[in-house]
């Protein structure tokens, strides 16, 4: 009965330094992709933000007759003015 004593599955066994080393790869790995996923939120929100704000701006524009929306004339350019 001492044997069974010695390997008790539910007993934690001691950590291994590779054991370590994966653990300090995981845990900065883990530290990266958690920096680079609110880099990524930040700047999802800010262009959300922007492209409310352009959207508000095209409806404004959008109810106003746009004046830029007027056909031009050509003007004569001065070389054919000089042959008259």
């Amino acid at each position: 009965m001492k044997d069974v004593g010695r390997s008790d599955p539910f007993k934690p066994s001691k950590k291994v330094a590779s054991n370590h080393a994966v653990d300090q790869a995981t845990l900065a790995c883990r530290a990266i992709m958690e920096q680079e996923a609110l880099a990524r939120e930040k700047k999802t929100a800010r262009l959300r933000q922007l492209r409310l704000e352009r959207d508000a701006a095209e409806a404004e524009l959008g109810e106003r007759p746009a004046a830029a929306g007027r056909p031009r004339t050509k003007k004569q350019s001065s070389k054919t003015d000089a042959r008259r």
